[in-house]
């Protein structure tokens, strides 16, 4: 018996974390950076995750609206790498410069 389970879009998680003393980080600023750090991944997930849905919803459609999508999806994916990307060049700076 196959059974088949409806697609459901993904919804973005709670993103606003923060960061407990407990946690045993001195700076503030680099508390900040890894929550900028963390929060430019989770994005990227989620926009991978919401791609996927959309491209899976397409395909059933038509080529060129897949065409369409698939162009737009490569944007978006280079964007949130590039956040995480300079989340976490940022940082590495700070841990270089400051030396938390």
């Amino acid at each position: 018996m196959l059974v088949r389970h409806a697609m459901v879009r993904p919804e973005p998680c709670d993103l606003d974390m923060c960061f407990s003393e407990s946690a045993g980080l001195a700076c503030a600023e680099k508390a900040q950076l890894l929550r900028f750090c963390a929060l430019a991944e989770s994005s990227h997930q989620l926009a991978i995750q919401q791609l996927n849905w959309t491209r899976d919803t397409l395909m059933k459609q038509n080529y060129e609206d897949l065409q369409v999508f698939a162009m737009a999806a490569r944007d978006i994916v280079k964007d949130a790498q590039r956040a995480v990307k300079d989340a976490r060049e940022a940082l590495e700076r700070h841990l270089a410069e400051h030396g938390c």
